[in-house]
């Protein structure tokens, strides 16, 4: 952090202790071509407004300034779009515009599109949704009916898996649920329909309603097909890859697939600027009964309406489920356009990092991007030399580079070195670990407070956080560095230190014992190497 650029990852969450806690973590690229996250600090937070939060985290900006850390190397900060963090008035992020002009702040990507998701899951029947819910509730925390339906899995050939329910904290797991019942749907179908013979009652028999429904069924099909588009985008930006520079990209083509599967696709493609087009032109729709349902829901509709009860079918109903699919799609598509950004030239730049881009040479100069940073000009004129002369690179074998993964594509080209051993592309890896700083989405504290869900536990809900601080450090450490518990060898001096601490002891009385015992130590060693010396001279 002191020599590389990098970004902070911040979030907050209420642990079982019910104690708001304030996780800062950092990521940068390092000396591997990879990307390195660590936790700075993990802090307790009076209250989640904004002005408390950019507090906290000034606070451990000092820490950085007082360990020489210079602020300056700081480019990037993401976090959640809660209105306290990501707001337009007031907002942890236009504070720390105020303060830190050369920030970059980016909305976590994941929530973005999570959100989007929930807003377009409005526009579908409820029944869905209660479908879920009552299967789920109606097998949960029951040991007999469990048994019973595993019985009918069995008979029906079908997996035996348990029922899955929507978490309003877990993302995008809506599709998981509806996939779930698609696949569990005749076993299901058979155990309710024994279930509700035996003992009816109104909840059984709106549920075996709900499985026997054809339309229902179709919707369902609907759903997994296009939340997995969804689930596909958020999936990919969970990655700890540099992917920052896919971001502007990936949100476009979702975005096309998307109005492509209710319009017309010679205007979708037309569009010079595809976050900008009117989802409300009803001229250039397609059909209500061409509306794309995806693969599965496709096949089912064609064979429903084939069948002797398809043909008798409502027609009301059958354009429902096109309407509803449409609505949902021109939903997500405002949601996008409403949650993604892209008004930096930065993202555009930032793909140069592809390989593909590279070795193209695309942009053919980086002067726009330096023109905006006040370097020396020679300096600037040998980053742009570099950045010319790096698309000449092949693989040992002779074969395109642009082939390679990102990661492996830059190890590549700063693996290179004149006759002297000096590194060619030097001034040039200096523009690159800024773009792999740059962050996209923030996972990396996600993660975080679920790793605290295993620490600070009902049963330790007492921990301080400078003792789960200081567990979670060491828990990343140790796997940053690829340490694992079997290896760790603990010196005599960390058993010392360790045997002036009685497990009942405070924070303070701990790290006193510990000074104590290392001052011991010191004093030990010291008076070692006086009769080491005394006996050479004799």
């Amino acid at each position: 952090m002191k020599v590389r650029p990098f970004s902070l990852v911040i979030d907050e969450t209420t642990d079982v202790g019910t104690v708001k806690q304030l996780a800062v973590c950092v990521s940068f690229c390092n000396n591997e071509m990879e990307t390195d996250i660590d936790v700075i600090d993990f802090v307790e937070c009076s209250n989640g407004s904004a002005v408390s939060i950019f507090n906290k985290l000034e606070e451990t900006l000092e820490f950085l300034r007082v360990s020489e850390v210079p602020l300056r190397n700081w480019f990037g900060f993401c976090s959640d779009t809660t209105n306290a963090m990501m707001g337009c008035n007031n907002s942890v992020a236009t504070l720390i515009q105020r303060s830190y002009l050369w920030v970059l702040t980016v909305k976590c990507s994941c929530h973005s599109i999570h959100l989007c998701a929930s807003y377009a899951c409005k526009k579908l029947t409820k029944t869905l949704e209660d479908l879920c819910r009552h299967v789920y509730n109606h097998f949960n925390m029951s040991a007999k009916r469990t048994a019973a339906v595993k019985g009918f899995q069995l008979f029906s050939e079908t997996a035996v898996h348990k029922i899955l329910t929507p978490g309003q904290t877990r993302w995008l797991s809506l599709q998981n649920c509806v996939h779930r019942i698609l696949e569990q749907r005749n076993a299901l179908t058979l155990y309710f329909t024994s279930t509700h013979f035996e003992d009816p009652t109104h909840g059984s028999e709106l549920v075996l309603s709900a499985l026997k429904n054809q339309f229902m069924r179709i919707v369902m099909m609907f759903v997994d097909y296009a939340l997995g588009l969804l689930n596909d985008f958020h999936t990919l930006f969970q990655s700890q890859v540099p992917i920052f520079y896919r971001l502007k990209i990936e949100v476009i083509q979702l975005v096309e697939t998307l109005l492509k599967n209710f319009m017309n696709a010679r205007a979708v493609r037309s569009c010079t600027d595809i976050m900008k087009i009117d989802v409300e032109d009803e001229a250039s729709y397609v059909d209500l009964r061409k509306v794309y349902l995806g693969l599965d829901a496709e096949a089912a509709m064609t064979g429903v309406l084939a069948s002797s009860d398809g043909r008798n079918a409502n027609p009301d109903e059958v354009d429902k489920v096109y309407s509803t699919a449409r609505e949902f799609y021109k939903e997500v598509v405002v949601q996008i356009k409403n949650r993604f950004s892209f008004d930096s030239d930065i993202f555009a730049f930032s793909e140069l990092l592809d390989p593909v881009q590279a070795q193209d040479l695309n942009p053919p100069s980086l002067a726009p991007f330096l023109a905006k940073y006040s370097l020396p000009s020679w300096f600037k004129s040998l980053i742009d030399r570099e950045w010319r002369e790096q698309s000449s690179v092949r693989q040992p074998n002779g074969e395109d580079a642009s082939s390679l993964s990102v990661t492996d594509y830059w190890k590549l080209i700063f693996a290179q070195k004149y006759s002297n051993g000096k590194p060619k592309f030097g001034n040039l890896r200096l523009v690159v670990e800024y773009l792999y700083a740059l962050p996209f989405s923030n996972i990396i504290a996600e993660r975080l407070f679920s790793t605290l869900k295993d620490v600070k536990t009902d049963k330790r809900n007492c921990l301080s956080t400078v003792t789960i601080s200081s567990t979670l450090q060491t828990k990343l450490g140790m796997s940053r560095l690829k340490v694992t518990p079997e290896s760790l060898v603990v010196g005599g001096s960390m058993r010392q230190l360790l045997k002036g601490i009685v497990a009942s002891a405070t924070a303070t009385e701990a790290s006193a014992a510990i000074l104590k015992s290392a001052s011991l130590a010191r004093a030990r060693l010291a008076q070692e190497r006086a009769n080491n010396t005394v006996d050479n001279q004799d």
